[in-house]
């Protein structure tokens, strides 16, 4: 419905961005709680949580992700 699409982006302005990172349409991720993010495979991230569990990136948020995490390095 139209009210949870905007709930959704209402989230975004909320969290802090240096913590929080859209990685698909449907995941908001906290980077405190990510151990890894795997690029090794061209044109894909895969993100791995330090409790196991895993999470694509989607393609439409690669570019995003990689400039979040070269944002991170300086």
């Amino acid at each position: 419905s139209e009210m949870c699409i905007r709930d959704r982006y209402y989230l975004e302005e909320v969290l802090p961005t240096k913590e929080f990172v859209r990685i698909s349409n449907s995941a908001i991720i906290n980077i405190n709680h990510v151990k890894c993010f795997n690029t090794s495979i061209v044109g894909k991230i895969k993100v791995k949580f330090k409790d196991g569990t895993e999470e694509d990136v989607s393609k439409r948020r690669t570019t995003e992700i990689m400039r979040f995490l070269k944002e991170r390095r300086m």
